[in-house]
């Protein structure tokens, strides 16, 4: 029979914290001292104890905060892209692209809108016209003003084949700098 205990009371008496013990055979409720397992005893043995649970907290803590800045590091293929990330590119874009915290300077797309251009699973011959209809109405909407005259987008939708029959007419709005793709430097820049 397994035991654990905090502070609770037993046949022997008061089982000292995070106590462990594993009992054999029955003997009156006694566990033999060789089957007992003890952070300490007495007030060293809470503050050992005291001391393993704040550890088992920080480590989970990190664990946490390392899987949160995961989520805004690494790659992305360019039509999983999500509203609000940044992205470092090339010029052509790249079916992969990096994405990064919006503080780092060096991102040059900001994923402002993700619609559909309206062509479902069929893949029009242009498909340019209907993506820059969602991606300027969408900009105007979330700013309430056009692009500006240094401001530019690009729009990200599937090629034909195996990409529109698993994306269909999903459309990628991102905010870039224009004529030239340029760092847009810290922060957001879609306001």
């Amino acid at each position: 029979m397994l035991l654990a205990g905090v502070g609770s009371r037993s046949a022997t008496g008061l089982v000292p914290p995070l106590v462990l013990a594993l009992q054999s055979s029955p003997s009156r409720g006694r566990v033999p001292r060789n089957q007992r397992y003890f952070c300490g005893k007495g007030r060293k043995g809470f503050v050992v104890a005291k001391a393993l649970a704040l550890g088992a907290v920080l480590v989970l803590g990190l664990l946490t905060v390392g899987a949160a800045s995961s989520a805004t590091s690494g790659q992305v293929f360019y039509l999983a892209a999500q509203v609000h990330q940044c992205l470092i590119t090339t010029q052509p874009p790249a079916k992969t692209e990096v994405v990064v915290p919006c503080s780092n300077p060096a991102h040059n797309f900001e994923v402002y809108a993700v619609g559909h251009g309206g062509w479902g699973h069929k893949r029009p011959a242009n498909p340019f016209a209907l993506a820059q209809s969602v991606c300027l109405s969408a900009y105007k909407r979330i700013t309430g003003h056009a692009l500006r005259r240094n401001g530019g987008w690009w729009g990200f939708w599937p090629d034909a084949g195996a990409e529109t029959a698993r994306y269909g007419d999903r459309v990628v709005c991102s905010y870039r700098t224009a004529p030239t793709l340029k760092p847009l430097g810290s922060g957001w820049h879609v306001r």
